[in-house]
């Protein structure tokens, strides 16, 4: 036993003598000396997110160290030991393959912030914890969440690796976090809300909300830091022509009441607050509706793929005829933003030709029809789409990624949206897991209705596309608040209207129980929300398909206990062979008398967020809340009953990075002799490769989705990557 004891002390003081400070990684050059080598450091945790967390040995230049780290989790503030092998990745020094790691100690204080300016020069500041102050909002939205401050020096990035944050044009901030380097740009990375403070006299708390919404009424709610009187200026336009609401009683929570309005009316307002200094907040620009004449009919609609039939349905038969039963709802404008309508299969009743009839059907009977769709997706159906409909293409950034019909906006009785994840291809419509959620609610209805006119550039049956918008090009311009037939309900467009910080902070607030289904998730703000939620005890689960794709959040999930799962079909297949989990849906606190559904397009990743056209609905409804967690129990069931943990008859293959801009690494699980065939969204064969070893890369001038292919014997496996 002694001897034991004698070796590892000598093990740990070997490990000591041999270890490099920070200061001696970095260098004191962009590139780090022992790039590809193995070093032993130790530092103070100072900033953690999810698969990666930052250390620091003292306060000064050179003294910070990015860890990418998947299996150990330390805490803020620990000090920790660890092994592992230096890289430059994309120019930032980091340590990965973490080999040793050891809590020396918890609890201990944190290094103080260095005070620098914004147009410093930044590199011995990288993984630093750094602070800027007086900084003003320079740009609001430079994509993936990311915002620009200046302090008079030069800019600098804020990135939202640890909270997403909805900045003010032109406000000032003082911003703390450690020194992020990303795509050419170094980039503050805040922990959390208390890093984010605005440099002002009196600002707001709170945004103004709407509350106590009715068809004649609601209040604007907000609070401020100090006290202040409040005041509203509002109207039918941005030229807010009905004039002014105030109330002079000095306090930090403010209600205005606007009353003697129509019904289903959105309404503009500025709020501002003004103290007894005549300090002044910033003005909140807000977009608001009143509670329409509608039924407020909520139905949900879910796929299911083993019998091609839809689960629930008033239309009484398979999901395409579902979509025709509404269509044939117009009785006198029909609005469509589709992202795919590509076609796998001959004419049938399966075919998604039946739908293409059923608008020109309602063409012919006079309806006014205008359709939006990707730029890039070939859409083959369309073809034979009435030429008299005008069809436009949109958003060269991203994708147009809405699934929505707006019917019928101008009429309280016949009004209706029609949204969810469902395209209208073959597989989507016959194959995979989706789903589909109808309202009744014209003040809904005219929501969508600002969306689709600001892709469209114009209100009337002609685009105008010298002012067509996508993407990130658009504003936040449209309510988000809603009464449906006394249920609230919020909406949210992306990239304009920062949905993720939305569903984060829903997460946040979750009380007993969460559980998702998610194609695609990848961002993480909503990693960490989860794990967070997790970590205080409430029951969460979830199911991810394309856990392939980089920067998947499912082993970081897995790893830290939520109970997660990879969808995958029995026999190995996927997309467009099997079945995908589709689906973009949360449900927070199901069971409850509060429960919540977020669903939509919106898959939880960064292009989602920052490039992509997509919307969200957050609704609170009992019965709406208990359909999605039936369908969320009905897909756990299909996995478990399948076994789906068992994948000897498939192969172990990475794609990365995934999405691509052109250039893709396929890495193997072991070498081998395999057969690598490349198609295109149509199924079309565009390359065939035989690879005998272990890595490979691929190269797609075209932007669009590719199935790769693998198979070794009678092993097989298909994955999907995106080239943007």
């Amino acid at each position: 036993m002694k001897k034991l004891i004698i070796l590892l002390f000598c093990v740990v003081i070997a490990l000591q003598l041999n270890a490099q400070t920070i200061y001696q990684i970095q260098g004191q050059s962009p590139a780090s000396p022992f790039k590809g080598q193995t070093v032993t450091t130790k530092g103070i945790v100072t900033a953690i997110y999810s698969n990666s967390y930052f250390i620091q040995d003292g306060d000064g230049a050179w003294s910070g160290l990015y860890i990418y780290d998947q299996t150990n989790k330390p805490a803020l503030g620990d000090s920790v030991q660890l092994t592992g092998l230096v890289d430059e990745y994309f120019d930032m020094t980091e340590l990965k393959t973490i080999t040793a790691f050891t809590i020396l100690s918890s609890g201990n204080k944190l290094p103080e912030p260095v005070l620098i300016s914004t147009g410093t020069d930044k590199e011995q500041w990288e993984s630093v914890l750094i602070k800027v102050s007086n900084a003003t909002c320079t740009n609001v939205d430079l994509g993936y969440g990311e915002w620009e401050v200046n302090d008079g020096t030069g800019p600098i990035v804020v990135n939202d690796l640890g909270i997403a944050y909805t900045p003010i044009l032109d406000v000032s901030y003082a911003i703390t976090g450690p020194l992020d380097y990303s795509f050419s740009f170094y980039k503050i990375e805040p922990r959390n809300a208390d890093d984010i403070f605005q440099d002002l006299a009196l600002y707001f708390v709170e945004n103004p909300k709407p509350e106590n919404i009715t068809k004649t009424s609601f209040d604007l709610s907000w609070e401020t830091n100090e006290n202040a009187s409040a005041y509203v200026e509002y109207g039918l336009s941005t030229t807010l022509e009905m004039g002014k609401a105030f109330s002079t009683v000095s306090s930090t929570l403010h209600t205005i009441n606007l009353r003697n309005l129509d019904a289903g009316t959105i309404y503009y307002a500025n709020c501002y607050a003004v103290n007894n200094t005549n300090d002044t907040t910033p003005i909140y620009k807000g977009v608001y509706v009143t509670q329409s004449e509608s039924s407020g009919q909520i139905k949900t609609y879910f796929t299911d793929p083993q019998v091609n039939i839809l689960t629930k349905s008033a239309a009484s038969g398979a999901i395409i005829d579902t979509i025709i039963f509404y269509i044939d709802k117009a009785t006198s404008t029909l609005d469509i933003a589709l992202y795919d309508l590509t076609n796998f299969a001959p004419q049938s009743d399966s075919s998604n030709y039946r739908i293409i009839q059923a608008i020109n059907n309602q063409y012919n009977k006079g309806i006014a029809i205008r359709f939006i769709t990707d730029d890039a997706v070939l859409n083959p159906a369309l073809d034979s789409l009435n030429p008299n409909i005008t069809v436009l293409k949109g958003n060269t950034e991203g994708i147009m990624h809405h699934k929505f019909l707006i019917i019928d906006a101008a009429s309280a009785s016949h009004a209706w949206v029609v949204t969810g994840s469902t395209n209208w291809t073959y597989n989507n419509l016959n194959m995979d897991f989706n789903n589909m959620i109808c309202i009744q609610d014209q003040s809904l209805a005219k929501a969508y209705l600002l969306e689709f006119n600001e892709m469209w550039g114009s209100s009337s049956l002609i685009p105008d596309n010298s002012n067509a918008k996508f993407g990130a090009a658009k504003t936040d311009n449209t309510p988000h608040y809603f009464n449906i037939n006394n249920s609230m309900v919020e909406l949210y467009f992306s990239p304009s209207d920062n949905t993720t910080q939305k569903i984060a902070k829903a997460i946040e607030h979750a009380e007993s129980n969460i559980c998702f289904a998610m194609m695609a998730f990848t961002e993480d703000v909503l990693g960490n929300a989860i794990v967070t939620a997790h970590n205080r005890s409430v029951a969460t689960q979830g199911i991810i398909d394309y856990i392939e794709y980089s920067g998947s959040e499912f082993d970081y999930l897995k790893n830290s206990g939520v109970e997660v799962y990879d969808f995958a079909n029995p026999d190995g297949s996927g997309w467009p062979n099997g079945s995908t989990l589709h689906h973009k849906f949360c449900v927070i606190d199901a069971g409850t008398e509060n429960p919540l559904v977020i669903s939509g397009t919106h898959n939880w990743t960064a292009s989602a967020e920052s490039k992509n056209d997509e919307n969200t609905l957050f609704i609170y409804n009992i019965d709406i809340a208990e359909a999605f967690t039936a369908e969320y129990n009905k897909i756990k069931a299909y996995l478990l009953d399948n076994n789906i943990l068992d994948k000897t008859n498939t192969i172990d293959y990475s794609l990365y990075p995934n999405p691509t801009n052109g250039q893709i690494n396929i890495l193997m699980g072991e070498s081998d002799s395999y057969l690598i065939n490349i198609f295109d969204v149509m199924g079309k064969s565009i390359q065939t490769i035989h690879l005998n070893g272990k890595q490979a890369k691929l190269n797609f001038s075209q932007k669009g989705i590719y199935l790769i292919m693998v198979t070794a014997g009678s092993k097989q496996m298909t994955k999907k990557i995106s080239v943007y």
